[in-house]
C-alpha cells in the first residue's frame, strides 16, 4: 500500500537512519529498505542516499518529501474520518432529559444487545425545550439518532416525526403528603373540583391527549396552573404546596417525597423513541432488533 511506503520514507528522512526508522515503526531494517526501494521504483527516481553520515535526501527526494508529508496527513485524516463514521453507525445516540424514565428502555436493551452485539448505546443528556418531547427532539436532530420520551400520534404528526413505542404509560397525578387527597389511593374526577392542577403549558404541538385532559379538567372545575417543562424544581414546588401535578407514575421514583395518585382518567401515552422519518444506520439496526424481540414475546 502506498501509505505504508510513504510512512517509511518520511520516517527515514526525519530520523536520517534506516535502523532508527525500523525501531520507530517496529519493523526490521530490511523491511524498511524494501519499502523504500519499492517506493523509488514506483516514483521512478532516487529519493534517498546512504553514506557514512547516515541517510540524506536527494534533490528529487527533497521535493517528494514535502508532498509526501501532505499526502500522509491527508490519508491519516481520511482514515480517522472513516473510523468515526464506522463508529457512529454502530453507536445509537439517544437524548434523555433530567426526568426521563430510562428504566423502561434499559429493560429492553439487553435483548437488543443479543440481536445486535456490535451496537453500542450512548445516552446523551439534553435540556427540555418548551412544548413537548417532540419539540425538544426537533432541536437536536443533527446530533441524536432519537430521543427517549412520551408522545402521541398527533405530536409526531405536528413535528413530522416518527415514534417507536416501547410501552404505554397511564397519566396520573401526584401530590405532597400535606395534600389531603394524598390519603386516597384512587381519585375520582369529581375530586378535582376546586383543586389546583399543574399541567404542561397548552400550545401548538402539545398533542391531542394532553389537550383532551386539559379541556376535561377545566370542565370539572379544576384550576389549571401551566408550566413550561418538567424538572426537579417543579417537583420541589409541588412538594411544598397543596397542588396536584399531572404526570406519569415514574415521577415518584425520581422524587419519592411525592405520592402517586391514580385517577379515573383512562388516558395513556406512548413511551419510547422519537426520531426523524429518515433512519440512521444505528437506529435501523435497533428497530430491526426490537421488532424481533417483540415477535419473540408473542
Amino acid at each position: 500500500m502506498l501509505f505504508t511506503y510513504l510512512k517509511a520514507f518520511i520516517t527515514v528522512a526525519d530520523l536520517g537512519s534506516f535502523n532508527k526508522a525500523a525501531e520507530e515503526l517496529n519493523l526490521t531494517t530490511t523491511a524498511i529498505m524494501k519499502r523504500i526501494n519499492k517506493l523509488e521504483s514506483e516514483v521512478g527516481a532516487k529519493l534517498l542516499v546512504r553514506d557514512n553520515n547516515g541517510v540524506t535526501l536527494t534533490q528529487a527526494g527533497k521535493s517528494f518529501f514535502q508532498d509526501a508529508q501532505y499526502i500522509k496527513r491527508h490519508i491519516e485524516d481520511s482514515i480517522v474520518r472513516a473510523q468515526q463514521i464506522e463508529k457512529s453507525e454502530k453507536t445509537l445516540k439517544i437524548g434523555v432529559t433530567q426526568l426521563t424514565p430510562t428504566n423502561y428502555f434499559m429493560d429492553v436493551w439487553p435483548f437488543i444487545s443479543q440481536y445486535c452485539p456490535d451496537l453500542n448505546l450512548e445516552l446523551v443528556p439534553i435540556d427540555y425545550v418548551l412544548g413537548s418531547n417532540c419539540s425538544t427532539f426537533s432541536s437536536h436532530t443533527d446530533s441524536l439518532d432519537a430521543m427517549l420520551g412520551s408522545f402521541d400520534q398527533s405530536m409526531l404528526d405536528f413535528f413530522n416525526c416518527s415514534g417507536i413505542t416501547i410501552c404505554s404509560l397511564p397519566l396520573c397525578l401526584c401530590a405532597s403528603e400535606s395534600n389531603y387527597l394524598s390519603s386516597k389511593e384512587h381519585l375520582t374526577l369529581s375530586d378535582l373540583k376546586g383543586q389546583r392542577v399543574h399541567m404542561l403549558k397548552k400550545q401548538a404541538g402539545i398533542g391531542s391527549t394532553l389537550d383532551n385532559v386539559y379541556r376535561n379538567f377545566i370542565e370539572l372545575g379544576a384550576d389549571i396552573v401551566e408550566f413550561e417543562s418538567y424538572n426537579i424544581d417543579l417537583l420541589k414546588e409541588i412538594d411544598t404546596c397543596n397542588d396536584l401535578l399531572l404526570c406519569f407514575p415514574n415521577i415518584v421514583n425520581i422524587y419519592p417525597q411525592l405520592k402517586k395518585l391514580d385517577l379515573d382518567l383512562n388516558e395513556t401515552m406512548s413511551f419510547g423513541l422519537i426520531h426523524t422519518k429518515e433512519l440512521s444506520a444505528s437506529l435501523h439496526s435497533f428497530i430491526s432488533a426490537f421488532e424481533r424481540h417483540q415477535k419473540d414475546l408473542r
